[in-house]
């Protein structure tokens, strides 16, 4: 997260990402978030700056919200939501083709064997 009226608070980014990835497991789900939107007449960060880091940076999305006015909060929650479901759901099924070609192996050697 930084601020869409901070410069200094985007240029640390990689401080932030580097953090993350050196502490935090692997396969984090990661959203890039610029905060203060409300202040768009301050602002010092472009959409496309944030948009470009987060891409470069296998960042899934960018979201700028403000807590101020209530703006994206609610989105940038459903977004992890979803990403974080989308991911569990991809697992849930790889298991249970997982587990269903363990049980065709196993009722394959049961056939065989009587």
């Amino acid at each position: 997260m930084f601020s869409i009226n901070d410069r200094k608070s985007f240029e640390n980014l990689d401080n932030w990402l580097a953090d993350v990835r050196q502490f935090a497991e692997k396969d984090i789900k990661l959203v890039l978030i610029g905060s203060k939107s409300d202040l768009r007449e301050e602002r010092v960060v472009t959409v496309q700056e944030a948009r470009k880091y987060a891409k470069k940076n296998g960042i899934r999305t960018y979201i700028e919200v403000s807590a101020k006015s209530n703006t994206n909060v609610d989105v940038c929650f459903q977004e992890l939501t979803e990403f974080i479901f989308d991911e569990k759901e991809i697992e849930k099924h790889e298991k249970m083709i997982e587990e269903n070609a363990v049980k065709e192996v196993q009722q394959q050697s049961i056939c065989t064997i009587s």
